[in-house]
This record gives structure tokens, C-alpha cells and sequence, in this order.
């Protein structure tokens, strides 16, 4: 795609005024309107995909599926051209959770996590109520603004529940480090066990400040981080942030478990017994080993026994970084003299 040539190309009455990004079916750009200056997001699927109707017609399901979730939590979706195969959403000023996580402050303390994470697993929520399971959920895919507020992107995989989808049986879709063993499988029936899934690698990420097995990702191939995802336990998050809560740990290791039968039901069940744990009023939960080997693709589980606490753990954690600056309040007040966050939603790493 000539990106200067995109440059004041109107689509449904919005003016393109700057290129933003591109994934690997779309490119993103930042448009406004010619009279009242109103910006949004744009993205417009890939000139050479457009001969393919399968990717055609997986690019529209996504706007269709993205408009019915109204949620303020949810990237929102406010028109489409079929003329340009363009998605209109609403422009987003702020940075991915990966970035906050991976460049910027590492482990992020459980007191100023939870109210992004209460705000992801509202929206998930809200998206399963409406019948449609992510299937792509990862901190790439979360942008947070810098008010604190977290908005859930790019939904290009989501399916419907009781519909087959455009996925061919044997084949996986999503990304390796955050998918579910069904999904690695190729299982026709991924339900939203597979974001229950997701979210427990995701917040296991904000919290140890990397993913369960972060060693398959940065050195391995592929194919290990999907056999790892397959049949390896989750070592415990305490061994790489000792300042994580005991009784957060069970909790993430069941919504880690290998089997969905095994895991939270929901993303309902899920966040009540995290918001239990955190409050300190969680029954026990029977967790894994860590660092076990996890079952195989047709062995029964293994039996979950106790992990005890760890013996000490730091008094104090590290203050929350932001943009280059410290804040002892958390997401919810970020520190406003940095320039602007410019990330438009609907990219996802």
C-alpha cells in the first residue's frame, strides 16, 4: 500500500491524516472529520487480501461482531465502508498493557492492577454475554488511557458461540504464548474457557511482569511455545515477584489449567474468586505442583496438591512506572504531563 497516497483519501466522510500502523490483514490509520475536526481510527484491510473472499468476508464478521459490543470498556466500532473495506472506530489515546509491562514498570503491584484488570474482565464479560469468545486476549490487545481506563481491541479471530467460525478443523488461530491448549489443538469447539485462559496468562503477565513460559518465547520456537502451552505447568508467579498475594496464586493456576473442564467455568466465576482472594476471603483452591509437567494430550490429570506460601516477601513493592514517571496512585492517575498517547485501537501485536 503507497501510504502517501492514502494521505486525504475521504472514507465515509473522514479525511485520512496520518498512518499509524499495520498488522497482518490491515493498516491503521488516524482520520478527521473535514468540519468539526472529530478524530477516529481507520482500518483498511490490505489492497492484496481483498481477492481473497475467506479474508474478505473474516474482516467484515470482525466489524460486525465489534459493533454489537457497546461497552465502555470495548473498543468501539462506528461505521464501515464496504467501498474501501474499512473499519471506522473510535480513536483511543493511549499505550498497550504490553508496553506498560514489558519497557516501562515490570511487575505491576496487585493494588494498582486490579482496576485494569476489573475493567478487562468487565468487558470479556460483557462480550461472552453477547455470545462472542475473543480467542485472541493478550496485553497487546488492551489499550489503557491515561485516565486508567482499559479498552479491549482488536476482535479480527472472535467467534460466536454455536457457530463454527471460518477455521478450519486441525487448524489454530491466536497468538502461541497467550492461546489455550483446545486452541493449539485445533479443537472445533473452543468456548470462553480459552479467554478464561488468556486472561489467567495475561494477568499472570501484568503481575510477575512475564508470561508463564516466557522461555519458549524469547528463545524458543513456536512449536515450544505451543508444546509448553500443551503439557507444561505454569511455575509459580511468586518465583519471579515474590510480592504477589499467596492466595492470588491458586486462582491463576486454575484458570491455567490444561483441560477447560478444569478451569473456571467463566469469566463470571473467575473474577469472583479473584475479587475473593483479594480480600483475603477465598476458600482453598488446590492448585498444581510448580513447575510439573503438565498432562498430555490423552492423559488423565495430575493430581493438585498444596503450594505453600512463600516464607518472606518484600514490604514494600516498587512503585508502578508510567511513561517514564513514578505514581504511588496507580493507572487511575497518570502522570498528565507527558505528551499524549497517540496508539489508535484495532492493532494487536
Amino acid at each position: 500500500m503507497d501510504h502517501d497516497k492514502m494521505i486525504g483519501t475521504e472514507i465515509v466522510g473522514y479525511r485520512i491524516v496520518e498512518y499509524v500502523n499495520e498488522g497482518g490483514m490491515a493498516s491503521l490509520w488516524r482520520a478527521e472529520h473535514p468540519e468539526i475536526g472529530h478524530s477516529v481510527a481507520i482500518k483498511v484491510m490490505a489492497p492484496e487480501l481483498t481477492v481473497e473472499p475467506g479474508l474478505v468476508s473474516r474482516f467484515i464478521d470482525e466489524a460486525k461482531i465489534q459493533v454489537q459490543l457497546r461497552h465502555p470498556n470495548i473498543v468501539r466500532v462506528e461505521n464501515f465502508s464496504s467501498e474501501h473495506l474499512a473499519m471506522v472506530m473510535e480513536f483511543i489515546e493511549g499505550k498497550p498493557l504490553d508496553q506498560i509491562i514489558g519497557r516501562e514498570c515490570g511487575p505491576i503491584p496487585l493494588e494498582r492492577a486490579m482496576p485494569m484488570i476489573r475493567q478487562i474482565l468487565a468487558a470479556v464479560e460483557f462480550a461472552h454475554c453477547k455470545g462472542v469468545v475473543h480467542r485472541d486476549l493478550k496485553p497487546a490487545n488492551v489499550l489503557i488511557t491515561e485516565d486508567g481506563t482499559a479498552k479491549v481491541a482488536d476482535f479480527g479471530i472472535a467467534k460466536l458461540l454455536g457457530q463454527s467460525g471460518r477455521t478450519r478443523t486441525g487448524t489454530s488461530m491466536g497468538t502461541p504464548a497467550y492461546m489455550a491448549p483446545e486452541q493449539i489443538r485445533g479443537a472445533k469447539d473452543v468456548d470462553e474457557r480459552a479467554d478464561v485462559y488468556a486472561m489467567g496468562v495475561t494477568i499472570y503477565e501484568m503481575l510477575a511482569g512475564r508470561t508463564p513460559f516466557e522461555e519458549e518465547r524469547l528463545t524458543g520456537s513456536e512449536f515450544d511455545m505451543m508444546q509448553a502451552q500443551v503439557s507444561k505447568l505454569p511455575p509459580d508467579p511468586r518465583d519471579f515477584y515474590p510480592a504477589i498475594p499467596a492466595p492470588v496464586v491458586p486462582v491463576l493456576m486454575r484458570a491455567l489449567q490444561k483441560e477447560p473442564g478444569e478451569r473456571f467455568g467463566s469469566i463470571v466465576e473467575f473474577n469472583q474468586a479473584l475479587e475473593a482472594a483479594v480480600r483475603g476471603e477465598l476458600q482453598t483452591l488446590k492448585i498444581p505442583p510448580a513447575g510439573a509437567q503438565g498432562p498430555s494430550v490423552t492423559s488423565p490429570p495430575p493430581t493438585l496438591i498444596e503450594k505453600p506460601a512463600p516464607e518472606s516477601v518484600p514490604s514494600q513493592p516498587p512503585p508502578l512506572m508510567v511513561g517514564g514517571a513514578v505514581t504511588a496512585e496507580g493507572p487511575g492517575s497518570l502522570n498528565r504531563q507527558h505528551p499524549s498517547w497517540l496508539i489508535p485501537a484495532g492493532i494487536g501485536g
